[in-house]
């Protein structure tokens, strides 16, 4: 299974202090031969994408890592990846 839309907002902390990821709308199931999916839509969040998807409209295991280093800067700096962007066809093109 692929998450494809890991961020801060998608992270809940219980009363112990432990993370539950949260909202698998976006998710796939991937089969076991094939490691990647194409995919026709261009719907996802643009600041956490991978470059892959911005491309060639592929998600795959790699991409979920990518969103997670995402998600870790953004919880590092509080901020939104590509915070002083306000454009989002400017943060396609990075």
């Amino acid at each position: 299974i692929i998450h494809r839309d890991l961020a801060c907002r998608n992270v809940l902390v219980d009363a112990d202090g432990a993370a539950k990821l949260t909202d698998f709308g976006l998710s796939r199931v991937l089969d076991r031969a094939n490691s990647e999916a194409q995919t026709q839509s261009t719907f996802g969040p643009i600041r956490w994408l991978p470059p892959e998807f911005l491309t060639d409209a592929v998600y795959s295991k790699a991409g979920d890592v990518y969103m997670f280093g995402m998600f870790l800067l953004e919880l590092l700096t509080e901020q939104f990846p590509y915070a002083g962007v306000d454009n989002l066809l400017d943060v396609a093109a990075m």
